[in-house]
């Protein structure tokens, strides 16, 4: 798996994911970083060459991993490598 990130064209709302699958590969959001930025994951070897109009980006587990605890120190690396949160307990 690789980690990516990428950020929502707008207007239209377009992300590279249909585009990623067309090539074999599967891409899947995981969080978004902010408004338009999605952080998500890459599955399968596939040519990610032609996504400038995303900004998208690869990185590693370590550096998608900082950016999910900015936001919620308590997140942690799911058993298939996602990244999770706690879920709320519920009362």
């Amino acid at each position: 798996m690789k980690y990516a990130q990428w950020t929502i064209k707008r207007p239209e709302g377009s992300t590279p994911e249909p585009l990623i699958r067309s090539r074999g590969g599967q891409a899947s959001g995981g969080f978004m970083k902010d408004a338009e930025t999605v952080v998500g994951y890459v599955w399968s070897d596939c040519d990610l060459t032609g996504l400038e109009k995303w900004n998208f980006s690869t990185m590693t587990n370590l550096e998608a991993m900082a950016i999910a605890q900015a936001m919620n120190p308590e997140c942690f690396f799911g058993d298939d490598g996602t990244i999770q949160a706690p879920q709320p307990e519920l009362v």
